[in-house]
């Protein structure tokens, strides 16, 4: 069987707006970007539909959908089908559950060999010659929006093809296969490599699914976390507020959709964004993890070129190395991070502006006031007295013109 979701193979394309660098082109790549799966843009929700139209007439045996990238994850699909005779129908219908993250659609009497649960097609008439499938999202697991991590659709090149036809997409499959098969010979056999390093090849460098942030699956730069207790990056957070401040809508829960108060806000997640720069300094040496964000900079091995001790970390990048710095201080985590981050201006918090002290400019009383053209204040009393004096000019020296005064009422 082929697996036709690939580029050359299939044409994909859904008209609902994805988010940056989870284009629904992810699903058919034939590059690293294939991982990332799709995702839409944080206002949509379901339906959701995704068209793959195929190079040529297909028999479609079996499908493999990813429901889920990072936590946002859809729940229950629509397959239908559309043959050579331009026919429309559905062939199939199935969901997940909470604890599943993998649907599988197949024929009867194909072996259950993937992982997940498993649901057999319904129309089997409609799966023969096909020219386009149609994969409809109905709907997601709580609040989350519709996503897809992968999409596999197996089969045969329908025996209608012409043999050049099928030749030539025989051909293109070998060459997307190849690849891999050359890789694994690589890494199962290379010629002058130690046992050691044969270990390193085998394993590749992962990153921890709590340093993730569950919208967008990059790594965290400032946790924050929310009133429903999950976590997203700050980046994510401000991207979603401009995007609900587009259909006029206010700061809100991506997952709930409850409006923040005063009492109900996102904070800082001090303690992840502690494990986080540790674990950044940790593996600082690996090319994925070189330019990511961090707070408490490089190591002080790395900065000065000087061996010492493990147990003292790191410092600021921003601030001079200060070697009177003990050693207990440097140890705790808590004082590191409050030494780093001395100095920068707080954006995290809005500031409370401060109330105007509004009064008499010549008395200071601040009952019944007056404002005159110029914004002074000045009380009943005062403005009489100007008024009957022969000098009717401010203490800025700008003449008054009695007719231009209101009556200035105090917001209590």
């Amino acid at each position: 069987m082929i697996n036709f979701c690939n580029e050359g193979l299939a044409d994909i394309d859904c008209k609902t707006p994805s988010c940056d660098g989870y284009s629904v082109k992810n699903l058919i790549s034939v590059s690293e970007v294939r991982k990332k799966g799709f995702l839409v843009d944080y206002f949509v929700k379901p339906p959701v539909e995704v068209q793959l139209k195929f190079s040529c007439s297909v028999n479609v045996k079996k499908i493999n959908l990813n429901c889920a990238v990072g936590l946002q994850k859809s729940s229950v699909f629509l397959i239908s089908s559309e043959t050579n005779n331009n026919s429309q129908s559905i062939v199939a219908k199935g969901s997940v559950n909470t604890s599943e993250k993998f649907l599988v659609f197949h024929l009867r009497g194909i072996d259950k060999d993937d992982c997940g649960k498993h649901e057999t097609f319904y129309n089997t008439r409609n799966l023969s010659d096909v020219k386009s499938l149609y994969i409809k999202i109905l709907q997601t697991e709580g609040s989350t929006i519709p996503a897809l991590g992968s999409l596999e659709v197996w089969g045969y090149v329908s025996f209608k093809v012409p043999k050049p036809i099928k030749s030539s997409i025989l051909k293109l499959w070998q060459n997307i296969n190849s690849p891999k098969e050359t890789i694994k010979n690589i890494v199962s056999d290379p010629p002058s490599v130690s046992s050691e390093k044969k270990q390193d090849i085998a394993k590749p460098f992962t990153i921890p699914d709590e340093f993730l942030d569950p919208i967008t699956c990059d790594i965290f730069t400032i946790p924050m976390m929310l009133p429903s207790g999950k976590i997203v990056d700050i980046v994510t957070l401000e991207r979603f507020y401009k995007a609900e401040e587009k259909w006029g809508r206010g700061r809100s829960d991506p997952f709930t959709g409850v409006l923040f108060t005063n009492d109900s806000k996102p904070v800082v997640a001090t303690s992840l964004k502690e494990r986080l720069d540790q674990y950044l300094m940790a593996n600082s040496n690996v090319p994925v993890l070189k330019n990511i964000p961090r707070t408490v900079g490089r190591s002080i091995t790395q900065h000065l070129g000087i061996p010492i001790q493990n147990n003292c970390h790191s410092y600021s990048s921003t601030s001079q190395y200060n070697p009177k710095i003990s050693k207990r201080k440097l140890k705790d985590i808590d004082s590191l991070l409050e030494h780093s981050l001395d100095g920068l201006p707080s954006f995290l918090e809005t500031s409370i502006p401060k109330k105007q002290k509004i009064e008499c400019l010549k008395c200071n009383k601040s009952e019944i006031l007056f404002k005159l053209p110029c914004e002074h204040f000045i009380c009943r009393c005062c403005l009489v007295s100007l008024n009957r004096s022969e000098d009717n000019r401010c203490k800025c020296n700008e003449k008054i013109n009695f007719c231009d005064v209101i009556r200035y009422h105090i917001n209590i």
